[in-house]
């Protein structure tokens, strides 16, 4: 009876510690999912000072034109650079691999730059934000969008954000 009473608290025990550990590792994922939407955000409103800095020097009337045109390719030159969603969508699909793999295995025919376009969605970024680190308008973000809708044969009642969480909440359970 004693060892038998031993054993259920040590089970009861395991049970508990699986528990905190799940918390724990559910806690820490979203800590990571904030800190890198954090840092997408941010890169999306330095691209979004810069093209405006850039606006700014083209419509600017300085005498010296050459100097106006050496700082306007400068700027596009950074912009471009710092527009490398590259490097993004590679923190994003390693966070979550598993949403990646589950989007190219339910829709092969999903190009890079769609499943880029999904992953920056389900990030929870606007359309403006989410142009702006693509450097395309918020028009060719939100006709993407409608088109991967169709495409991936959503049904109009959901919306793509809702399908992405639908997907990740399936790979949790």
């Amino acid at each position: 009876m004693f060892f038998y009473r031993k054993y259920k608290e040590g089970k009861r025990e395991v049970k508990k510690l699986k528990i905190n550990e799940k918390v724990l590792l559910e806690e820490q994922i979203k800590l990571r999912d904030n800190e890198l939407a954090a840092t997408v955000i941010g890169f999306s409103k330095r691209l979004c000072t810069l093209n405006h800095i850039k606006e700014e020097l083209e419509g600017s009337l300085l005498t010296d034109q050459e100097k106006v045109e050496k700082t306007s390719k400068t700027i596009t030159e950074l912009i471009d650079s710092a527009s490398e969603i590259a490097t993004i969508t590679e923190k994003t699909s390693s966070k979550s691999p598993s949403l990646t793999i589950l989007l190219r295995e339910k829709h092969p025919f999903l190009t890079d730059r769609e499943i880029d376009y999904c992953l920056l969605t389900k990030l929870n970024l606007s359309i403006k934000e989410t142009a702006s680190i693509l450097n395309v308008s918020p028009t060719t973000v939100k006709v993407a969008r409608s088109k991967l809708k169709l495409k991936m044969n959503i049904p109009a009642a959901i919306s793509f954000k809702e399908y992405l969480n639908q997907i990740c909440t399936s790979l949790k359970e």
